[in-house]
Order: C-alpha cells, then sequence, then structure tokens
C-alpha cells in the first residue's frame, strides 16, 4: 500500500494504523440490500430445489451469478434481478465490480484459513448468516508479517500457521462488509445445523484502501 509521510494513500485515505482493520463493514441502502437479499434467497432456494445450477467444492458450494461481465444464473428472471440491482448502485461502485457469486459453507464446516490469488477485496452481503458462525481476519497490522509467496499460490497450498484467536478477529457478517481478500481470512460454520450464504461481489482491480474511499463517498461507510 502506497502512503505519503502522513500516511495517506493516494487516494485520500488517511491511514491509522491503530484502528485499521482487515475489514470494514458498511451500511447500504435499505431498499438496495432487501432486493440484494431477495434475489439471494430466490437463488439458494432453486439451489436447494434443483433448479439452479452450483459449483460444489466440498465444504462450500458457488452460486455464479456474473462472471466476465455476463449475467449467468440459471433462471432468466434473477438475471434480470440481478441487472436491476447492478443499475441501482452508484456508478463510481458499478466501475470496480469485476463479478458476483454467492458463496455458501455447509452446515458444521470450517472454510479454510486463505489468501484470494484474483481478488483485491470482497464486497460481501448477507443473505443468511447463521448465529453460530462468524468470518476471520488476520490483524491488520500483522499484513507485514504474510511471506510475499503466498500471494501467488493456490488456497490449498498456502498452509498458514499462526494461532486464530490471538492474530485474528471476529465479525458476525450481519451486516455488509468490504473484505481485504489479500490477507488471511476464513469462516467458521461449524457450530451451526444449516447453511451460512452470503453474496461475494468480486472486486479484482481496485486496491482494499481506494475501495473504502469510493464506498466513503458514496456514503456507504
Amino acid at each position: 500500500m502506497i502512503q505519503n509521510s502522513k500516511g495517506v494513500t493516494p487516494f485520500g485515505y488517511q491511514i491509522n494504523r491503530c484502528t485499521m482493520k482487515n475489514y470494514t463493514s458498511l451500511t447500504l441502502p435499505t431498499e438496495l440490500l432487501k432486493d440484494i437479499q431477495s434475489l439471494g434467497v430466490a437463488l439458494l432456494t432453486d439451489a436447494e430445489n434443483g433448479k439452479q445450477e452450483i459449483v460444489d467444492q466440498g465444504a462450500i458450494f458457488r452460486i455464479m451469478v456474473c462472471k466476465g461481465g455476463n449475467n449467468i444464473c440459471t433462471s432468466d428472471i434473477h438475471n434480470k434481478m440481478y441487472q436491476d440491482i447492478v443499475d441501482s448502485i452508484p456508478v463510481s461502485i458499478q466501475n470496480i465490480i469485476t463479478g458476483t457469486m454467492m458463496l455458501n459453507l455447509k452446515p458444521q464446516k470450517f472454510q479454510r484459513v486463505h489468501i484470494d490469488r484474483s481478488r483485491e477485496c470482497a464486497l460481501n452481503l448477507p443473505i443468511k448468516i447463521t448465529p453460530e458462525s462468524h468470518l476471520g481476519v488476520y490483524k491488520f497490522e500483522l499484513n507485514k508479517n504474510i511471506p510475499k509467496a503466498m500471494f501467488d499460490l493456490h488456497p490449498n497450498d498456502q498452509n498458514p500457521n499462526f494461532d486464530l484467536d490471538q492474530d485474528g478477529e471476529k465479525y458476525t457478517m450481519h451486516d455488509p462488509v468490504l473484505l481485504n481478500t489479500k490477507s488471511w481470512h476464513w469462516v467458521d460454520n461449524t457450530k451451526a445445523d444449516s447453511v451460512r450464504s452470503i453474496m461475494s461481489v468480486d472486486i479484482n482491480d481496485t486496491p482494499y484502501a481506494e475501495c473504502i474511499d469510493i464506498f466513503k463517498s458514496e456514503g456507504w461507510l
């Protein structure tokens, strides 16, 4: 992250390393969040009934919503719902979105500690959050300890070694969050008896600090 001597990024965000976290809670417009959650529930219901294609990856299953600029839900109705949502958000936020999917963590499962290779960060939106679950994130001030080699490894090959409780923080995900996916993060749903589901919006090309500036300028934080 490039900063000047005062700890300000090129985009104006004031970095306070005492309070900066690898996640930032967001406040979306109420109606927009309702529309996103309605789409998410509809997609999850269709997936459970075999009407929506999924990508099963063991502990999690994905529902692909948009990729490469194309809306790819199984249902044209859901594709239109998604497009209406995108069209209703500020252009500055539309411009940083590179894809969207639903991430669904199965009951009594743990999504391994990992760093994303392709995404700079993600806008994660709650669809169905089990009260026993949490998003885990590495403490921001420890980012400097991450070996550079980790950023090029597949998550299955990263194998970090640190104490999740001591070096991490927990977020319940009842509110939307901007997640720095270039740091260690994980999800624990091991104590729940139902699926934990979020809508996860890919931000592949815009660094975390710049995204914070953009969301702040639009009144989302």
